[in-house]
């Protein structure tokens, strides 16, 4: 075999080579790095929006919709449990890609990435007596007046502090949900605020058998949307399509039923 000969065969066996490694780089970009869908979760577990089973498997309306989430988007979910004032920062600083919150629960500022909203978050009053609906202009003021009214400590109420700050009503405060309907059954408030779906939760799992009204309208509402890190901000379009189809398939409602009578984790509460 002459120079040129071997020469030649170089060449092309060079040529061959690179042609193997661009069409193997190419097909890599086609495989994501991460398969994770990583969800930043609260220590706090709130039913019926997230708590843990005994097996310390994630149940709730946040996991459900979170599961759904990952199953359209073939991803594997991971959660990543972090205090409630860090979740901000933890999707911020890279630490997981997804929670759910409200955009007025958030600092102004914020670079994080909303999806559209999945369910509207709507705060009430509750009472073992009918509310006044005499004077429509003034209700949320013939509500409150004179009343004791439970609520949970260190949260911000807007729509309730003016009437605390002019002591026409008097907050209860609780650390958490369950002592706060242990209270309210027992009298010690005459008012309890809570959003609608831990309500129904907890009432139903206290059994309560007394009947409960409800104010007739809210006292705030909430858009309720999965947020993202910035690094989600080109994906969101495509997740906003599959919320859309969470909610208008009937796989919301779904959720929703399924997970306001969930286990009965009091009696798990109350052993330890």
């Amino acid at each position: 075999m002459s120079l040129s000969r071997i020469q030649m065969f170089f060449v092309l066996a060079n040529y061959f080579l690179t042609l193997i490694c661009i069409n193997g780089v190419k097909a890599n970009e086609l495989i994501p790095e991460n398969k994770l869908l990583r969800v930043a979760v609260i220590y706090i577990e709130e039913p019926p929006y997230l708590y843990t089973t005994e097996e310390y498997q994630y149940k709730g309306i946040f996991p459900s919709l979170a599961e759904a989430l990952s199953r359209e988007l073939d991803l594997e979910l991971s959660y990543v449990p972090t205090p409630r004032n860090g979740l901000e920062k933890t999707l911020e600083s890279d630490q997981a890609d997804m929670t759910w919150l409200s955009p007025k629960w958030v600092k102004n500022g914020s670079n994080l990435q909303f999806s559209v909203p999945i369910i509207v978050h709507r705060e009430f009053l509750f009472s073992f007596s009918p509310f006044d609906e005499t004077d429509n202009q003034n209700k949320t003021l013939n509500w409150l007046k004179n009343k004791s009214v439970c609520v949970r400590q260190y949260y911000q109420y807007p729509n309730l502090s003016p009437y605390f700050d002019k002591k026409i009503a008097r907050p209860v405060e609780v650390s958490n949900q369950t002592p706060l309907i242990k209270l309210f059954r027992k009298g010690r408030c005459d008012l309890l605020y809570l959003d609608e779906y831990r309500a129904s939760w907890m009432i139903d799992r206290f059994n309560i058998k007394r009947k409960i009204w409800r104010s007739s309208s809210s006292l705030e509402n909430s858009n309720l949307s999965f947020v993202f890190s910035q690094k989600w901000k080109n994906k969101l379009p495509r997740v906003n399509q599959v919320v859309t189809k969470i909610r208008d398939s009937g796989e919301l409602d779904s959720i929703l039923s399924n997970n306001l009578y969930p286990i009965d984790l009091l009696k798990q509460a109350d052993a330890k």
